[in-house]
Parts: structure tokens; sequence; C-alpha cells
């Protein structure tokens, strides 16, 4: 449990984006804290509510977990260490630091009959918990998260080793811890490799780009380029969502598409600032880790504004008509990343084969480019190591990477 603990504590603090403590459904009052089936002493064990917020004793609560905890009562902090972690509470302040980097709360540690807290949300978060409220036992219960398998690849030439890691794109707070041998793998590697390295994008240069090949300019909106019948559903799904039925009428189909994607993930809780890529590249400017990409955000936007109008208002319709269906859910990819499901993987890359244009774009062609580049890096001369994330459906079928690899001679071993 120690190691589990430390490793998480060293990689959560990127992926933290903190809103408040966990809703209590209570105004004031206490409640039961059971820690890995076990329910911590009662009194100085109890979480207090506050405000609809619940929040657990700072000390008790890491003891438990095997922390050591220091009172520096000159600046009212408390001090939480273990191996190499160490978490800094400063009290009446709404942030914490660990190891050294500021973690904002929105709501602030406090003091009362002498003993410090902090949010429940986020020291479940922090140690690797989910957290669950029963408001008829009047409990909280933290019991310990499963580890994400994803799914993950090594291919090595003489010295140089590169790991291929499958990724997703969102995700949400349940996406984390990844299982040991991912970190590992990060951890043993001198460069990332994503498909965009979003720390060097000139966000103008991006929009005015995105704006070109997004908007029509030749005087002609939207309800001229599809059917009667698409722009129909389409103003009946945004009236739906509360949203001005004409907002779409300067987009072309494939932009439209890729917002009502966004905005259904961004409904079911997923976010981009959970997805796998985000999380890698916040560890590696956090540790000067060289980056490198496998394309160019210009050559995403030029692939998706390529495709024929047929296709995108194909592409658009189904959206629109499976936009609350559960069954189209970005969760559905979660599960699958979390459970390293590779049929299920395998079946949605053949699904993409039904529609040529499509797959051929989105997956032969470019992952013929980043075979090539993950080539390069074997053939590295400084034998460096490289930890290669790219989207999970680039990775297995038969125009996958691994599979191209495989081809070439390269012994590829799953992880």
């Amino acid at each position: 449990m120690k190691r589990k603990i430390s490793a998480l504590l060293l990689t959560i603090v990127m992926v933290l984006t903190f809103a408040t403590g966990a809703q209590a459904q209570q105004t004031e009052g206490k409640l039961k804290v059971w820690l890995n089936g076990e329910e911590l002493q009662e009194g100085d064990g109890s979480a207090l509510v506050r405000e609809e917020m619940a929040y657990v004793p700072i000390r008790l609560y890491l003891e438990e977990l095997g922390f050591a905890i220091e009172w520096d009562g000159e600046t009212r902090t408390a001090t939480a260490m273990m191996d190499e972690v160490s978490i800094a509470f400063p009290v009446d302040t709404a942030q914490v630091v660990v190891n050294g980097q500021e973690v904002e709360l929105g709501t602030a540690l406090f003091i009362q009959s002498g003993t410090a807290y902090a949010p429940a949300e986020f020291m479940a978060l922090v140690t690797g918990h989910k957290l669950e409220l029963k408001a008829e036992e009047g409990a909280l219960y933290f019991v310990v998260k499963t580890s994400s398998e994803g799914f993950m690849w090594k291919v090595q030439k003489g010295e140089a080793e590169v790991y291929l890691l499958g990724s997703i794109h969102l995700g949400d707070e349940d996406l984390y811890p990844l299982r040991p041998e991912i970190e590992e793998a990060f951890a043993n590697s001198d460069i990332l490799v994503t498909e965009i390295d979003m720390t060097k994008i000139n966000m103008e240069e991006v929009a005015a780009l995105n704006a070109e090949l997004s908007e029509y300019s030749d005087g002609t909106i939207l309800s001229d380029h599809i059917s009667e019948d698409t722009y129909a559903k389409l103003q009946e799904l945004l009236e739906q969502l509360e949203i001005p039925v004409t907002t779409f009428d300067p987009f072309k189909p494939w932009a439209i598409q890729t917002g009502l994607e966004s905005i259904k993930a961004q409904m079911e809780g997923f976010n981009p600032a959970y997805g796998i890529d985000q999380y890698f590249t916040g560890k590696a400017v956090a540790q000067e880790m060289p980056i490198q990409e496998l394309e160019t955000i210009e050559d995403q936007l030029k692939m998706l504004s390529g495709f024929s109008e047929e296709l995108t208002e194909s592409m658009l319709l189904q959206s629109i008509n499976h936009f609350f269906d559960e069954g189209a859910s970005a969760g559905v990819l979660l599960d699958m990343w979390k459970n390293g499901d590779s049929d299920t993987l395998l079946k949605l890359e053949n699904e993409m084969k039904l529609i040529d244009e499509y797959y051929e774009a989105m997956l032969v062609d470019r992952n013929e480019v980043m075979t090539d580049k993950v080539i390069s890096y074997l053939n590295d001369e400084e034998e460096q190591d490289y930890f290669v994330i790219a989207g999970a459906l680039h990775m297995l079928g038969e125009h996958g990477i691994v599979t191209m690899l495989e081809e070439q001679g390269y012994e590829v071993v799953q992880q």
C-alpha cells in the first residue's frame, strides 16, 4: 500500500483539477469515516460537514495510511511525509503543496478543537481512493481505486528502447492511477513523444487556421451545404441543449460534428485535461523532459477538413442521432482503456474500415508516418529511450503501428 500511494502522489498532481469537497447533503454536522474497510476512531476520526462540504482530519487519515506527520506551529502547517513524498497543508489557506508543487483546493483548510481538516474529496484523490457517501448511514467510505490497465508495448533495437502507449485523449479522475508498469516505463524514458506537442503550439496561428478551414468564406452558410432533414435535426438538438439554433450556421459539418462530440463528452463529465497525453505532457514539463511530436496540429486540422461533403454530413447526422445514446458515450472508450480491453479496441478499428475514406485518412495514412517515426527513434545513434503516445486505435489491427513494426521484423512485446 505504501509504495502504491507514493507512486500515485508523485503523479496525481499533474492531472488534478480540483474544485471543492464532497457534497455531504447536509449543511453541518459529522460523518463517520471508513478507510479501507476500517472505521477511523470515533470522535477525532469523524468527518466534519461545513456548508454541505465534507472534511476529514489530516493527521488521523494519513497516519492510518503510513504517513509521518509534523506540525509547525509558527507557520500553522501540517506536513505529511512518506518515502520520497511530502505534502504540506498550510492551515487557513485554500491550497496544499505536493512535492513543491502548489495545488489549489477551492476551499480552505481549517482547525477545529485542535484538529486540522482538509477536503475529503482531495484526500481521497491524492491517496488513490474513491470517495463514496452513504447518507443513510451518515458515513464516508474511502475505497482503494484500481489501476487503469491501458495498452502498452515495448520494442527494442540494441540499447534503444521505445515504449508505445495507446492513449485516450480525454478522461476523468477515475482514469487514475495508472498501473505501475506504465509509470515506470515513462520514468525510464529520456524523451516523450505525443501526437502533437501542445507545449509549442502558437494558439493565434492555430485559431486562424482553424477558422480558415472550418468556416464558410464564400457567403454561404451551413443550410446551403447539407440536406433540409439534417439541418432540421441539428436545430432540434440545439434547442434541446438550449443553444441558439443559428450558432453553427457559419461552420462546416466536420467542425460542428467535432464540436458536438466535445459538448457531449463535457456533459458526461469527461475532460481533455484528464487525457493520457495531457497527463504525461504535464509530467514531462515538470521534469524538463524533451518532448517531440508524431505530427502537427496543422496536419490534423487539414486531415479533418479534407473529407468529402457526403462523408462529413453523414458523420454529423450520426452524431446528432446518437447524441443521447449511452452506447455512443465516451464512457465506453474509457471503460475499454481502464480494462485494457483489446477485443473492444479491435472491434472499433474494424468498424472504421466500413468507411474507406475515413479509415484511410484517419488511420492508414497517419499510421505509416507514425511507424516511420518510431523506427527513426530505434535508429537513434545516441540510443535514447522514447515514450511514444498515440491514440489507442493507431496501435492494433491490420494497419496498426504494432502490426507494421512486426511486419518489418521488429519484436513488439505487450507490457
